[in-house]
């Protein structure tokens, strides 16, 4: 049986520390190596749902940092 977006399995990934690192000494947002192309990869074999423990402010922050490709893959962006 599939899941709503069609695909067989669901990826799941932490925001914080997998695909993004916050400095919070410096406040800078740092995107981790290869993040993006990850993501628009596994979106062709998997339904990606990330999770963080932030706020849906600071998780919409986040991903705006990210490339409109990337954003698009995740089928779900879970959040406190």
């Amino acid at each position: 049986p599939s899941n709503q977006s069609g695909k067989l399995y669901t990826l799941v990934l932490d925001l914080d520390e997998t695909l993004i690192h916050y400095n919070d000494r410096k406040g800078i947002m740092g995107l981790r190596p290869a993040a993006e192309s990850f993501l628009r990869l596994m979106e062709k074999f998997y339904e990606i749902v990330i999770f963080t423990a932030a706020t849906e402010d600071y998780t919409e922050w986040a991903f705006s940092f990210f490339d409109k490709e990337a954003v698009s893959a995740i089928s779900y962006k879970l959040c406190r």
